[in-house]
């Protein structure tokens, strides 16, 4: 069995590269080859190697998109006579208010069209963001997760399992291209939305089935399916590793997982706007940032530089993203720098450890639950009309859709049919309202919270 599952491995990694390197044409086997040897670098080159990116993508952002044309010039930089690294600490920082202000400004005026794919986030806000990404640095993003794959002691081209968001848009018939591809990187995808008992007893299955090496999930529902599993006394032997992102990683959800699976836990940062930033290692001692991939700052509130180990917010730089740059973007996460040399040896940075939003979960009266992440897809596939959001849960029967639009637009009836399709898909018996406001309420702390459930599943259902 184990000479078979190598066979099959080296022939998706044939057809991997044969995929990429022949028909796309995109050189993805040289870009990881090089990735590889990057991690073993000291960090002074790893920072010279970030300073010539860098520089790349000043000059570009100076002479090509207008947006930051005009802040060059008004604040009278000049790219060629200055360290990279002091002129990127005099740009003003980027948000998603910032971006949709000036979403035409902020764009490349000389990438050619095919470059651009389009793309949209909601994140932990529920302020929905529309972007462009670069089709090219989708090369990079994967050549880093292949890399943390390594770190997890699985290879990219074994069985992966993933426990994530519901797939609203996703055609129904893919192209053979697309079916190859999936064949080199293959894939047990399980809905994280509907988290029953009966449900999850059929994901126990499929997975002792379908063997995975990995298993990629939110840590909110996966610590619903852990305490299910520890209770059935399920095991999935198959398993070598757990990768945990999206959401704040708890030590107790840590734990458990360890407990439970019998495997390594593997916290990941990223988001959808930058693709995955940083992970551990096998020394879970932070989280090794992707240097070739963007420059990490971590600031106080009036945009000071913080401390090792001081808590401020994450703000990055994208390296890779030429068609819409993102220089100084606010990601809204929190987090710390840590040491400047992890036990593993690999000089790429630390992130000592993210101290994100832990998501609320929406308890359904069947028995489930609901993450927050899936209203941030539905509600986007819902509507580009949609510019933010908030679930509240007061019974475990009803929630309340407060919805921002923009001016003088409402949902139709045929959108609010599709909304209510999708919730039925999770639970029929979970009905909802739809109230329009102005804004959407701060909690008393000053925070935005876009989901506030019940806190805990009611004893009595």
């Amino acid at each position: 069995m184990n000479v078979l599952c190598e066979k099959m491995k080296f022939l998706r990694h044939i057809s991997f590269i044969l995929y990429h390197d022949l028909i796309k044409n995109d050189n993805i086997s040289s870009v990881c080859r090089q990735y590889n040897k990057n991690q073993w670098k000291d960090k002074n080159e790893l920072h010279a190697m970030q300073h010539v990116k860098l520089h790349t993508m000043l000059i570009h952002c100076m002479q090509n998109v207008p947006y930051y044309s005009r802040i060059f010039k008004d604040r009278n930089i000049h790219v060629h006579n200055l360290h990279q690294f002091s002129i990127l600490k005099k740009l003003p920082f980027l948000d998603k208010d910032l971006i949709r202000k000036h979403f035409g400004q902020i764009q490349s005026e000389n990438v050619p069209k095919w470059r651009i794919q389009g793309c949209s986030t909601s994140g932990s806000t529920g302020e929905s963001l529309f972007f462009n990404a670069d089709v090219i640095s989708s090369v990079m993003h994967a050549a880093s997760t292949f890399r943390n794959y390594s770190w997890c002691n699985v290879s990219p081209f074994e069985r992966q399992a993933t426990l994530w968001g519901a797939r609203f848009d996703e055609p129904c018939n893919k192209k053979i291209l697309d079916k190859v591809r999936a064949w080199g990187r293959p894939l047990l995808f399980l809905s994280s939305y509907q988290m029953t008992e009966s449900m999850m007893n059929d994901y126990a299955e499929l997975l002792c089935k379908y063997k995975p090496k990995i298993l990629t999930s939110y840590p909110s529902p996966l610590e619903r399916f852990a305490k299910f599993c520890m209770d059935s006394r399920v095991q999935i032997p198959s398993l070598r590793a757990i990768v945990c992102s999206a959401e704040q990683l708890t030590e107790s959800q840590r734990y458990l997982f360890q407990d439970v699976f019998r495997v390594p836990v593997f916290n990941r940062y990223g988001s959808r706007e930058f693709g995955n930033l940083a992970c551990e290692c096998e020394e879970h001692n932070g989280l090794h940032l992707s240097m070739e991939r963007a420059v990490i700052e971590v600031v106080r509130d009036d945009g000071t530089d913080c401390s090792e180990g001081e808590v401020g917010e994450i703000v990055i730089t994208d390296l890779d993203n030429k068609v819409m740059p993102f220089l100084r973007y606010r990601s809204g996460d929190m987090g710390c720098m840590g040491k400047s040399k992890c036990a593993c040896g690999r000089g790429l940075a630390l992130l000592k450890k993210i101290d994100g939003r832990v998501f609320d979960l929406i308890y359904t009266p069947s028995g489930g639950s609901i993450s927050g992440t899936f209203w941030t897809l539905l509600l986007k596939y819902i509507s580009k009309d949609i510019l933010s959001f908030q679930i509240r849960q007061k019974k475990i029967e009803k929630i309340i859709i407060y919805l921002k639009m923009r001016r003088g637009i409402k949902l139709t009836s045929e959108q609010i049919s599709r909304l209510r399709h999708k919730i039925d898909e999770v639970d029929p018996s979970l009905f909802f309202n739809i109230i329009y406001v102005d804004n959407i309420s701060l909690t008393r702390s000053g925070k935005k919270r876009f989901v506030i459930g019940l806190g805990k599943f009611p004893a009595s259902i």
